[in-house]
């Protein structure tokens, strides 16, 4: 992989109208996860001043390297593969099915209690349920059987002058929660190119596609529900002929007097993501002599991730509000470049590196986010079936600039004993407001990342200093 792969993740509290903290009640997934297994060729942890003086401060506590398959010489070969699972859950929470809903030994069917002041839940114990009684396990009937499978084809081939790799990758995904799953869509064309005995080139073009069916999490999650839930009602029994929300204490009750049933949470508060990424790579090497060599790794990743969350008007967190539905749009544009020079040489059993270096970081993401409240058409989700008085929007726009100058130079003898020195100067300057900062427009802090030097001796039995 070339250049920096941006692996953020959305964050909530740059959303309108978030009250439940960042990312509490949602996950929006982690961009490493958009590579394709199938294209990594290795994975490296990097630690230490070596990590430093190449990321800088974001590697101060290390960097993941992940090389990806390249193609190889040789005649045109096609390879398929693919793979099938199942996923069942085998450990459930014990229920009691001896007392019934109550308090204090007497029966109560509507009694509740708040113990985590996030909402009345059902009361335990009142009377044992009485001889005969049917009894349900809510818990095993809530959840189903998980399953994905991956399908992997590859091409590969070229000559000693030029090489070429096509991987296409698709793979479905159905949760163990009823409503959820993925489909994730991927393909990628890697091409090299030796220009002469010591140039060679590689490039690389990809592109990702992924499509995410959510569950909520938080207070009032599906199996803390389940927990909860009487053993004597059905589970699956969730709503009403007309389709209105099914209660259970009091069908007369305010619709915010129980927690949902998870069927209804599962089905009718809805939640999705979607992704679409393109990433350019090119890697340039020069070989200018058998000691000295010069790389130059460029890449641009562009991405826009959008979503919607619905609550349901006759749920109980969308009762007061008359359903609420919130939408958000991110879209993130990345250009980096690294540039080394790498010196190697031997003395005898003393073995020297020297890396010195820069790169540039140009990152650029804008997130626009809606929501809209009091629906029109309760079973219709979309921002134009609220009310347009409770719509509101947001916007935040994160432009950011670093520029990095490295060294690094590492002596061992015999492979037995490492020593390491690193240094590294960092720029990064923001784009701000100008009514609000007034002067300068571009602020530079570099002090973010000031000259530093670290040292590191290892050897093989184990000691770091």
């Amino acid at each position: 992989m070339t250049g920096f792969l941006d692996n953020q993740t959305v964050n909530q509290d740059n959303l309108i109208g978030n009250a439940a903290g960042a990312n509490r009640n949602s996950d929006y997934g982690n961009r490493a996860a958009d590579i394709n297994p199938n294209d990594i060729e290795s994975i490296t942890i990097l630690k230490g001043p070596e990590a430093s003086a190449l990321y800088g401060s974001e590697g101060a506590s290390g960097a993941i390297v992940i090389t990806t398959k390249k193609g190889k010489a040789g005649k045109p070969v096609v390879s398929y593969d693919n793979s099938f699972r199942i996923e069942e859950i085998y450990r459930y929470p014990e229920i009691q099915t001896v007392y019934g809903r109550g308090l204090n030994g007497i029966s109560d069917p509507t009694a509740v209690t708040n113990p985590f002041s996030s909402g009345n839940v059902y009361a335990y114990f009142g009377d044992k349920y009485a001889p005969g009684t049917k009894l349900y396990d809510n818990v095993r009937a809530f959840f189903r059987t998980g399953k994905s499978q991956r399908h992997n084809l590859n091409l590969d081939g070229g000559t000693s002058v030029a090489t070429y790799r096509l991987s296409l990758s698709y793979r479905n995904q159905d949760g163990v929660i009823p409503m959820t799953g993925e489909d994730q869509i991927a393909a990628k064309l890697t091409g090299g190119l030796t220009i002469s005995p010591k140039m060679k080139l590689v490039t690389s073009i990809a592109y990702t596609k992924i499509t995410t069916d959510k569950a909520t999490k938080g207070a009032g999650g599906y199996l803390y529900n389940l927990v909860n839930f009487p053993s004597d009602i059905d589970v699956t029994d969730w709503i009403n002929p007309d389709g209105t929300r099914k209660l259970y204490r009091n069908a007369n009750a305010s619709l915010t007097a129980e927690f949902d049933n998870p069927f209804w949470d599962v089905n009718k508060n809805r939640s999705q993501d979607k992704l679409d990424r393109t990433t350019l790579t090119a890697n340039y090497t020069y070989n200018i002599t058998k000691e000295l060599s010069l790389l130059n790794n460029f890449g641009v990743d562009y991405y826009a991730q959008t979503g919607y969350s619905a609550v349901h008007p006759q749920s109980r967190a969308g009762f007061s509000l008359n359903g609420t539905y919130s939408l958000y749009e991110q879209v993130t544009r990345n250009i980096s470049n690294n540039t080394t020079l790498n010196f190697t040489k031997s003395f005898g059993k003393f073995n020297n590196t020297l890396l010195a270096g820069m790169a540039f970081d140009d990152r650029n993401t804008r997130i626009e986010s809606q929501k809209g409240e009091r629906f029109y058409e309760r079973d219709f989700y979309s921002i134009l079936n609220t009310d347009p008085v409770s719509r509101d929007a947001r916007t935040v726009h994160n432009i950011e600039r670093l520029v990095r100058w490295f060294g690094n130079y590492s002596i061992d003898f015999n492979r037995i004993l490492y020593v390491s020195l690193a240094g590294s100067r960092e720029g990064n300057s923001k784009l701000v407001s100008r009514a609000v900062e007034k002067d300068p427009f571009i602020i530079l802090d570099q002090h973010l990342q000031a000259l530093y030097f670290l040292i590191s001796v290892t050897s093989k039995k184990g000691f770091h200093g």
